[in-house]
C-alpha cells in the first residue's frame, strides 16, 4: 500500500514537471512575439506619421490649387 502511494505521488511529480516545462516554453513564445509586436507597432506609428505628413501637405497643395483657381476664374 505505502509503494502504491509513493508511486502516485512520483507520477504526479512527473506530470507536474511536464506541465511547468510546457508552460515555460509557451512563456518564452509569448515573450518573442511580444517583441516582434513591438517592432510591428513602431513601424506602424511610423507609417501613421508619414500618412499624416502627407495629408497635410495634400491639403495644402489642395488649398493653394483652389486659390490659384479662383485667380484664373
Amino acid at each position: 500500500m505505502n509503494y502504491l502511494l509513493e508511486i502516485i505521488v512520483i507520477l504526479l511529480l512527473g506530470m507536474t514537471v511536464m506541465f511547468c516545462w510546457r508552460l515555460n516554453s509557451k512563456i518564452t513564445e509569448i515573450k518573442s512575439s511580444r517583441k516582434d509586436m513591438a517592432s510591428l507597432v513602431k513601424v506602424f506609428d511610423k507609417a501613421i506619421i508619414n500618412t499624416n505628413n502627407s495629408l497635410g501637405a495634400l491639403k495644402e497643395a489642395s488649398a493653394n490649387s483652389a486659390a490659384d483657381l479662383k485667380v484664373h476664374n
